[in-house]
């Protein structure tokens, strides 16, 4: 497996074999098959396993553990625990890439598994749980967080100078369309105009004498108590993602991009540009932490919010924050 930016698949069959699969599926969708390994594709026939597995691991740039409810726990015939075992394959995989400083190592828990404990480990995987997890839970949130895990990986692999950052094209402009010329034409004063607007129209209306305009854009969501209060979680969690990981150096910067980010969030008249403004921020000075702010402004209760005051267009923060 000598390719630049190539990914590895650990996990066990009797914990996640119909996980990994999906794993695998969106990662290569991603990436490419040539930069994804997974044993049960990639091992020739014949091959020594212990040998090429320990091989691969070493020429891989990250290492995606898969742990699911039972990786923990899994046993022999005999009722051993797996992970005592020093030929078990999964510790083997594990531990070869913890060692090689080159790695990333990326724990993924699957379906609301917690990380284990440093006691429940052999010595040679105890580091495991200082390695910052990601999260792929059962759908419908499966298709989120895989697509919040492969921006990570991209956002890493930018970083490392293994790929080049992604070139996003400004849109075309949206040529405002004169609205007057599509009420009625020209008629001598006196006489009455009706104009009923709807859509996402621009322009000029010249409103004179027995002139009257009716505006319809359409209902606007309704905020909910429960939306607020869900609101105010989400900003809090990714206060408290970014201020537990972020760099000492910068956590006081990375903090008041934060506030500046939540102000214009809950404000009646929110500002699209000073959000792009913290995300371009995060990813020129903090690239591995901006998809925690892409993330949160992707959620739809934000969406919703933001929605609701009539200054941000149904599917907008996708459009400007989804790639």
């Amino acid at each position: 497996m000598a390719v630049t930016g190539s990914i590895f698949i650990s996990y066990r069959r009797s914990d996640s074999i119909t996980e990994s699969g999906r794993v695998y599926d969106k990662l290569i969708a991603a990436f490419g098959p040539e930069r994804v390994f997974k044993d049960v594709y990639d091992i020739p026939p014949g091959a020594d396993f212990v040998t090429y597995l320990e091989d691969s691991v070493a020429q891989c740039d990250v290492l995606i553990p898969l742990i699911g409810q039972t990786w923990l726990t899994v046993t022999h015939p005999d009722g051993s625990r797996r992970l005592d075992d020093p030929n078990d394959f999964v510790r083997i995989e594990i531990a070869s890439a913890l060692a090689n400083k080159r790695t990333l190592v990326l724990p993924l828990l699957l379906n609301g598994t917690m990380m284990p404990s440093t006691q429940d480990l052999p010595e040679s995987l105890q580091s495991l749980t200082r390695r910052n997890a990601a999260n792929a839970r059962q759908d419908p949130d499966f298709h989120n967080d895989m697509e919040r895990l492969i921006d990570k990986l991209k956002e890493y692999f930018v970083s490392q100078g293994i790929d080049k950052p992604e070139v996003q094209e400004a849109p075309d402009p949206v040529q405002p369309q004169p609205v007057a010329a599509a009420v009625a034409p020209a008629m001598p004063a006196g006489d009455s105009i009706s104009a009923n607007i709807s859509g996402n129209m621009s322009g000029n209306i010249a409103v004179g004498k027995n002139i009257s305009q009716t505006q319809n854009i359409g209902t606007l969501p309704e905020v909910t108590s429960e939306d607020k209060a869900r609101l105010k979680q989400l900003l809090s969690t990714l206060t408290a993602q970014i201020e537990a990981e972020v760099p000492e150096e910068r956590k006081e910067a990375a903090l008041e991009h934060l506030e500046e980010l939540e102000e214009t969030i809950t404000s009646d008249e929110p500002d699209l540009a000073t959000m792009e403004y913290v995300v371009k921020w995060f990813k020129k000075k903090l690239p591995q932490l901006a998809v925690y702010v892409m993330g949160t402004l992707l959620n739809p209760v934000v969406g919703k919010v933001l929605e609701a005051t009539g200054a941000v267009a149904p599917g907008e923060l996708k459009q400007r924050f989804g790639k």
